[in-house]
């Protein structure tokens, strides 16, 4: 159960990726810490208003739309689509920069969220809030208005802009669902995990080897490859934070490479 679980959400965080690089050709090499900076904020909220989780959560979402909102008018939103390599070198300076933010102290970390109920109960909420979250990203993806706007942007640029749809507020869109993504995905993460904040820093040594097993551009292939590194992940290291579960990330992304 575990496993399922961690998998669902590597799967939301590699689909908000993979949304981003197939609309807008930008490999956001800040989405790791995304999650990790969601799981901080959470962390925060959570010591200092105690129990209520659901508030925290939906408090922790709002904050981070606030940020994402911040990082992408002013940071990524002018230089697309006209520099997109400029815009990759910023995600990586993004990235960079919520590492330096995000400190190594001990803050109250979540693992009293089992206590009375069984351990296996609070995978099964994760999974089916990962579960609901994948499919909810994937239906506004396929079957809304403004997922077919994303997609038209992200399959023929030119074609889209001939027709009047408005290429820079797509990609704005785009970015913001994929910081939702990772934001989400990181908060539950921690839920489920009970980390602490010194934790937080590797983030993107466990998503991006998901994004590459599944394919860059494939949104199935994102879930497929989330679900199975969180199964592996889980099958090789269990529950305690070793130093296979560490290294398997690295390991799988260099086999996925050399094949």
């Amino acid at each position: 159960m575990r496993g399922l679980s961690l998998g669902s959400l590597y799967a939301l965080s590699a689909i908000g990726f993979v949304l981003l690089f197939r609309t807008g050709g930008i490999v956001n090499l800040a989405h790791g810490q995304l999650m990790a900076m969601g799981a901080f904020i959470f962390l925060v909220l959570y010591g200092s208003m105690g129990d209520g989780f659901i508030i925290v959560f939906l408090l922790t979402v709002l904050i981070c739309l606030i940020m994402i909102l911040v990082i992408e008018w002013l940071l990524i939103r002018p230089l697309y689509p006209i520099d997109i390599k400029r815009a990759i070198f910023a995600t990586l300076g993004i990235m960079l920069m919520l590492k330096g933010v995000i400190p190594s102290v001990s803050l109250p970390s979540v693992e009293a969220v089992s206590r009375g109920e069984g351990i296996d109960t609070v995978h099964m909420c994760i999974l089916g809030a990962g579960i609901i979250s994948v499919i909810s990203f994937l239906l506004m993806f396929k079957r809304s208005s403004l997922g077919l706007y994303i997609r038209a942007v992200g399959d023929n640029r030119k074609a889209a802009l001939s027709i009047g749809i408005p290429i820079k507020k797509m990609l704005t869109f785009t970015g913001v669902f994929s910081g939702l993504a990772a934001v989400i995905s990181g908060v539950l993460m921690i839920i489920g995990s009970g980390m602490n904040a010194a934790e937080l820093g590797p983030m993107e040594a466990r998503i991006f080897p998901s994004i590459v097993l599944g394919g860059l551009g494939s949104m199935r292939g994102a879930i497929i490859g989330g679900v199975l590194m969180g199964m592996l992940e889980i099958c090789a290291g269990g529950k305690a934070s070793g130093p296979l579960r560490d290294l398997l990330p690295y390991l799988v992304l260099l086999v996925v490479l050399l094949i």
